[in-house]
């Protein structure tokens, strides 16, 4: 990870993984990050594990998809 990226998104994996000790409480990007290995890396479950937790905002996009359509354009007209 590089750079910057948005400050909200390092909410969502530094604090859970300071303060949070029950793995069925830990947010995704944390349990993703537990499955990454030290020495040994599970790539197969690793690989499962993006592709599940990305569903949710696959779906979010395709409902609004007409939404986002209509932004771009919308932002596209001049005056």
């Amino acid at each position: 990870m590089g750079g910057c990226e948005g400050g909200g998104s390092w909410n969502n994996v530094t604090l859970p993984l300071l303060l949070l000790r029950d793995n069925e409480l830990l947010t995704i990007p944390v349990g993703l990050y537990r499955l990454d290995g030290e020495y040994v890396k599970q790539y197969g479950q690793l690989m499962a594990g993006f592709a599940i937790s990305s569903v949710p905002p696959l779906i979010l996009f395709l409902f609004s998809m007409k939404l986002f359509v209509k932004g771009l354009s919308a932002g596209a007209v001049k005056g």
